[in-house]
């Protein structure tokens, strides 16, 4: 009756969850609810976030690394009033992977005070008809850009050009929307992982909140009728009586002394053998592969657990996930404000990626020292590099 009601009311149901129809990108912030509400969801997004927070941006000046000293470098590193770098990054993290897309919103006050902000997708409402997707002249790039969109901050409602705003898209715009500035969430291929785990936890909360509970009756039969006693009254109270004493401590009991003769059954269920765990596990697997997150990272996170190989996991995660969202950013930027020197994005001076520092350092003294061995073995330079290069390693032994 309520699925009736809701949909005659605009709103289309998905796993449990209600989204209003309508040409906002989501209308409502039940995605993000959802995001926010699942565990798991929250984690894979909250790992993504975290790492991508965590990047440097920088300019090649000289052939040297400039973190900050100017207007685009600054603003990156302190992008608004409200935000860091930080803050910001995580935040645009978090409605990119939930919505499928976000906007960056540069506004200057004054001379010297640039922000950037994030657009909540929630509060966007594009126009309804578009001037088509492919652009074949000046001015209908022009009129493309001049294209207006509406955004709800707060109270007030305001009017936006495309021109103005940086865009951002998941997994790519144009996949299933006629709109070109909207991207599918991969949320939309877990609504049912998501659902099956929130119904395994809330099966589970039940069978934590029933089990423990026991049953007594009075042993023995009535008449000839072959049909069991009831308890009688001093019996049923002594035993709630004891029952609720149960526990540690002084003055805790489990003796039960009552006039006749009991019957005793657990009603205790054995969480293992409802399979809830397994179920679980196997769509936490499926939500962390669409998230693109290792599972030594996600145990990692989740769980404190150290691997023999997490640290190549980290390293894989940040050079083949994050990295490439982090260069978005930074090109993005760079486009948008015309920068000749464009801004890059690093992730160098993290830890875990001192690992790949070491690891190259330790091939390249292996390879010094195999090279020394050989000359020693009487092998002139020329075969020594025919050797290594038939090995993938071009070496030039008087570097």
């Amino acid at each position: 009756m309520i699925d009736g009601v809701l949909s005659r009311l605009g709103f289309e149901e998905s796993a449990g969850i209600y989204i209003k129809k309508g040409n906002k990108s989501t209308a409502s912030g039940q995605l993000m609810q959802l995001a926010l509400t699942n565990p798991v969801v929250f984690a894979c997004i909250e790992i993504r976030a975290k790492a991508l927070s965590q990047v440097k941006f920088y300019q090649e000046v000289n052939k040297e690394k400039v973190f900050s000293g100017n207007d685009i470098l600054d603003l990156l590193n302190k992008p608004n009033y409200f935000q860091s770098k930080q803050d910001l990054l995580k935040q645009f993290e978090w409605y990119k992977s939930v919505y499928g897309y976000v906007f960056l919103k540069p506004y200057e006050i004054g001379l010297n005070n640039k922000n950037i902000f994030a657009l909540n997708p929630t509060n966007i409402e594009f126009e309804e008809k578009e001037n088509g997707h492919l652009i074949f002249s000046d001015a209908e790039a022009k009129r493309h850009l001049n294209q207006k969109f509406k955004y709800q901050d707060g109270d007030k409602e305001k009017n936006l050009k495309l021109s103005e705003v940086i865009p951002f898209y998941d997994i790519t715009n144009l996949l299933t929307d006629t709109n070109t500035h909207k991207s599918p969430s991969r949320l939309s291929s877990l609504l049912t992982a998501i659902q099956n785990i929130n119904l395994a936890l809330d099966a589970e909360n039940v069978m934590i909140q029933q089990n423990g509970r026991e049953m007594f009756w009075r042993d023995g039969v009535g008449g000839n009728l072959g049909t069991s006693l009831p308890l009688a009254d001093d019996d049923r109270t002594s035993i709630q009586k004891v029952l609720s004493k149960l526990g540690l401590g002084k003055n805790k009991q489990r003796a039960i002394i009552t006039a006749s003769p009991i019957g005793h059954k657990s009603l205790h269920v054995k969480m293992k053998e409802l399979g809830l765990s397994e179920s679980v596990q196997s769509n936490i697997e499926l939500i962390r592969s669409v998230f693109e997150i290792p599972s030594e990272v996600y145990d990692a996170y989740t769980k404190g657990k150290t691997y023999e190989n997490q640290k190549e996991a980290g390293i894989g995660f940040i050079q083949n996930t994050i990295q490439q969202i982090a260069d978005d950013v930074a090109n993005s930027i760079s486009n948008f404000y015309e920068l000749d020197n464009p801004i890059k994005a690093t992730f160098d001076h993290l830890p875990i990626m001192q690992h790949t520092e070491e690891k190259k350092a330790n091939k390249v003294l292996k390879i010094a020292m195999a090279y020394e061995k050989l000359q020693r073995a009487g092998m002139d330079d020329g075969t020594i590099n025919e050797l290594f290069a038939g090995q993938g390693i071009n070496i030039q032994p008087n570097d």
